[in-house]
C-alpha cells in the first residue's frame, strides 16, 4: 500500500439513500448492453486485459465503499487493494436460440445479481453464443456507484481510446482518522451554514416531483403489487427522424417518448375497459452541468409529469413539452432523498420506502432516457454496434416501466414488466412503437424566417431552411477593418431603420424601470433561480466563433405558450484581459433589467468568444415581447458597448434548448452571418 494518504472521498446522501434503500427482492443496480461486431479476437482474457489497462483511470472503479470511526461521519471510498480484474470480469454463454429476447433475458438476470459489498460496485460480462457468432458486454454498475449520466461517463472512459494514464500511487493509504473527523465537522458546520439554501433546494424539488401531498394518479390496473417475475421487451427506433420531426415543434426526442409511452398505456387500459384523462410519468432529471458530466455518484431529481391521454397526439406531445419545460429548473438539484438524507435513510433501511412504493398513488410509471455517443465507438478496436438499458427496479406498484437509451443514431427503448399484472407487454411494445412511428412521421412546423434587423439596401434572400432551422442570409456585416484587429465590424445603431431601432430614450427607460420591479418581486418570491445544468458548456455558432456558457438565469414556473429563442451580441468597449473575468462577476447584478420583462422564461449568458463578442441565448414567450425587449435593451447595451456591435436576432416557433441539437448548416463550414446560430457540435 502507498504511503500517500489519499483525501477523503465521501459517498454522497444520494449514493448512501440508495445504499439503504437496496434490501428488496432486486438490488439497486442498472446495466447496459453492449453488443459487438463479429471478431476472432474477442474473448475473455481479451476483455480483461483490456479494461486492466482503463480501469485504473476512473479511480472509483477500484474503491470499495467502507465505514469510518463512530465521529468520523459517513462511509468513504477507499482503493481496494485487494482489487482483482478478475473477480469483476466475467464470461457466461446465451441459451439457446442466442436471439434478442434471450439476451435480454439473460442480461435481467446478470443485471440483478447482487454486487458484493466487499469489492468495487461493478462488473462487466462477455456474453456468447449469440446468433451468428454474436458476442455482448453486459456492464453492470450499483447506483451507489453513479447515476445514468454518471454510468455514460463510466463507459467513455473505457471504450476507445481510453482517458490515459491513471494517477500513481495505487493502492492509496485511507485517510487517517483525525482527517476524517476534521472533514466531517466541517460538512456539518457547512450543512448548518446552508441551512436556508437547503430548504429552498427541498422545496423545489420536491414541487418539480409532486409536492409532499400531489394530487393522486388517477386509480387503475396499472398499479398493482409487483411480483418476482419481470419480462424484457426491447424495441428501436430511428432517432433522426423523430428528432427532425418533434424539435420543429418545440419538443424533444423526450418529450416524445412520454408522451408515446402514456398513448401506449391508454391503449392497453382502454382494452382493459379502463378509461382515464391523464397518465403520470415520473422522469428522472440530471442535475449534472458541464464538468460534471464526467463526475461519479448520484445526481438526479424526479420530476413528476401528467400526460393527457384525452387530446390528439400533437396537444399531447405540446402538453409534455410545456409540462417539463416549467418544471426542469426545479429538479436539477440535489433529490429528495439526499437532502432528507438524516430522516430518509433509517427509514428506508427499514423497508418504509419500499412500502410506500407498494401503496404509492403519485405516479403510474417511470421513464428514463439517457443521451448515448450520436456516433458509433469502439472498444479494443472492435465495433459496438448497439446498446441497450437495463435497469432493476426495487419492489412497487409499477408493473411497467421504461429505459431509454440512445446510441448512433438509435433511440433503444427497454419495457421491463410483471408479466402477472402486466401481461400485454408486446401489445403495449407494438403501440409503442407505431407511436413513435406517427411522432416521426408528424408534419415539420411552418417555415418560419426570424425576425431580426436588417440595414437599409442589404441583400437579403428568401427564408430556407437548413439543418432544421430557418436560415436567413443577410449582408449586414463588412469585412474587418485594419481598426478592429481582424474583428468583423457590425453595422452601427444609426443604420437600423424606424421599424427595428431602438425604443425612444424615455420608452426604454419606464420599459426598463418596470422590469426592475418585477424582478425584485421575483427574486423576493424565490422565483429568480441560477441552476448550473448547462455551465461550463461550450456553444459553437455558425460564423464559426465558440463561447462558453457561465451562468443561466430562469423564472420558475415560467411556460412558453407561444415560444422563440432571442439571440442577441454586443462587444464591450473598454474591457480587456481580466475584465473579462471582472464583467463575468459583476454582470449578475444586471439580472433585475431583463429578468422582469413580460414573457421572460430563460437565459444562457454566453462569455466573450475569440472576437470578444458576448451573447445572451434567451427562451421568450411570445416573439413580439421578445423584440420589444431586445429594443429596450439596446439602449441599455449602448452605455457600455462598442458602437455598432449590438446586434439581435428572434426566432419564432423556437424553443432555447432546441438550438444546441441542430446540425450546422452547409456542411459545417463558418458563415458570417449565421453568428446567431447555435451549431451542434
Amino acid at each position: 500500500m502507498s504511503g500517500t494518504s489519499a483525501p477523503p472521498d465521501r459517498a454522497s446522501a444520494s449514493d448512501r439513500a440508495f445504499l439503504a434503500m437496496d434490501g428488496g427482492r432486486f438490488p439497486e443496480q442498472f446495466g447496459v448492453v453492449l453488443r459487438l461486431a463479429p471478431h476472432r479476437s474477442v474473448d475473455l482474457d481479451w476483455l480483461r486485459h483490456l479494461l486492466a489497462t482503463r480501469v485504473p483511470a476512473v479511480p472509483r472503479l477500484r474503491r470499495r465503499l467502507v465505514r469510518t470511526p463512530w465521529g468520523c461521519g459517513g462511509p468513504i471510498w477507499v482503493d481496494d487493494p485487494d482489487f482483482d480484474i478478475r473477480r469483476h470480469v466475467l464470461h457466461t454463454t446465451c441459451r439457446d436460440p442466442g436471439d434478442d429476447a434471450a439476451l435480454a433475458e439473460l442480461a435481467w438476470c446478470i443485471v440483478t445479481r447482487r454486487l458484493p459489498r466487499d469489492a468495487p460496485l461493478w462488473a462487466a460480462v462477455l456474453v456468447t453464443g449469440l446468433v451468428e457468432g454474436g458476442t455482448a458486454i453486459v456492464v453492470v454498475l450499483h447506483h451507489a456507484l453513479a447515476d445514468g449520466v454518471g454510468g455514460l461517463a463510466v463507459l467513455t472512459d473505457l471504450v476507445d481510446p481510453g482517458r490515459g494514464a491513471p494517477t500513481p500511487g495505487f493502492p492509496a493509504r485511507p485517510p487517517r482518522a483525525r482527517v476524517l473527523a476534521y472533514d466531517a465537522a466541517r460538512r456539518r458546520w457547512r450543512a448548518l451554514r446552508d441551512l436556508r439554501v437547503t430548504t429552498r433546494l427541498l422545496r423545489a424539488s420536491l414541487t418539480a416531483g409532486g409536492g409532499l401531498r400531489p394530487t393522486p394518479a388517477p386509480p387503475c390496473s396499472l398499479l398493482a403489487p409487483t411480483g418476482p417475475r419481470r419480462r424484457l421487451l426491447v424495441l428501436h427506433h430511428e432517432l433522426a427522424a423523430l428528432r427532425d420531426a418533434v424539435h420543429p415543434r418545440g419538443a424533444t426526442v423526450n418529450d416524445a417518448l412520454l408522451a408515446a409511452v402514456a398513448a401506449a398505456l391508454q391503449q392497453v387500459l382502454e382494452r382493459r375497459g379502463e378509461v382515464l384523462d391523464r397518465i403520470v410519468i415520473t422522469v428522472p432529471v440530471s442535475g449534472r452541468g458541464g464538468a460534471q458530466r464526467r463526475e461519479l455518484g448520484n445526481l438526479v431529481s424526479p420530476l413528476l409529469v401528467p400526460v393527457p391521454t384525452d387530446v390528439g397526439r400533437d396537444e399531447r406531445l405540446a402538453a409534455v413539452a410545456a409540462r417539463v419545460r416549467a418544471g426542469r429548473a426545479g429538479a436539477v438539484g440535489p433529490p429528495p432523498i439526499a437532502l432528507l438524507g438524516g430522516l430518509f435513510r433509517p427509514l428506508a433501511a427499514l423497508g418504509g420506502f419500499r412500502l410506500y412504493m407498494r401503496r404509492q398513488r403519485r405516479l403510474h410509471t417511470l421513464v428514463s432516457h439517457v443521451r448515448g455517443p450520436r456516433s458509433s465507438v469502439a472498444l479494443g478496436g472492435v465495433a459496438i454496434t448497439g446498446a441497450f438499458p437495463v435497469s432493476a427496479g426495487d419492489d412497487s406498484n409499477l408493473t411497467v416501466y421504461v429505459d431509454a437509451l440512445s446510441y448512433a443514431g438509435v433511440l433503444a427503448i427497454t419495457a421491463v414488466v410483471d408479466p402477472d399484472h402486466f401481461p400485454e407487454g408486446d401489445d403495449f411494445a407494438e403501440v409503442l412503437h407505431r407511436e413513435l412511428v406517427a411522432l416521426s412521421a408528424a408534419p415539420r412546423a411552418p417555415d418560419t424566417a426570424p425576425r431580426r434587423t436588417e440595414v437599409p439596401g442589404s441583400r437579403v434572400e428568401r427564408p430556407s431552411r437548413v439543418g432544421g432551422l430557418p436560415a436567413i442570409v443577410r449582408g449586414s456585416l463588412a469585412s474587418a477593418g485594419p481598426g478592429a484587429a481582424g474583428r468583423p465590424r457590425m453595422a452601427p445603431i444609426e443604420e437600423r431603420t424606424a421599424a427595428t431601432a431602438p425604443l425612444p430614450r424615455g420608452e426604454a427607460a419606464l420599459a426598463v424601470a418596470r422590469c426592475v420591479i418585477v424582478s425584485l418581486r421575483l427574486l423576493v418570491r424565490g422565483r429568480l433561480r441560477c441552476p448550473r445544468t448547462r455551465v461550463g458548456v461550450t456553444v459553437r455558432f455558425g460564423d464559426g466563433s465558440v463561447s462558453t456558457i457561465y451562468r443561466e438565469t430562469i423564472v420558475a414556473g415560467a411556460v412558453a405558450a407561444r415560444p422563440c429563442a432571442l439571440v442577441v451580441r454586443f462587444r464591450l468597449r473598454w474591457v480587456r484581459g481580466r475584465g473579462h473575468a471582472l464583467f463575468r462577476a459583476e454582470s449578475l447584478l444586471n439580472t433585475p433589467l431583463f429578468a422582469g420583462f413580460p414573457g421572460f422564461v430563460a437565459k444562457w449568458w454566453l462569455a466573450a468568444d475569440d472576437n470578444g463578442v458576448y451573447r445572451g441565448l434567451y427562451e421568450w414567450d411570445d416573439a413580439a415581447r421578445a423584440d420589444a425587449y431586445a429594443r429596450a435593451l439596446w439602449r441599455v447595451l449602448a452605455l457600455v458597448s462598442e458602437p455598432g456591435s449590438i446586434d439581435y436576432v428572434v426566432l419564432p416557433g423556437r424553443h432555447r434548448d432546441d438550438l444546441l441539437t441542430v446540425s450546422p448548416p452547409g456542411g459545417g463550414q463558418p458563415a458570417p452571418g449565421e453568428w446567431w446560430r447555435p451549431v451542434a457540435s
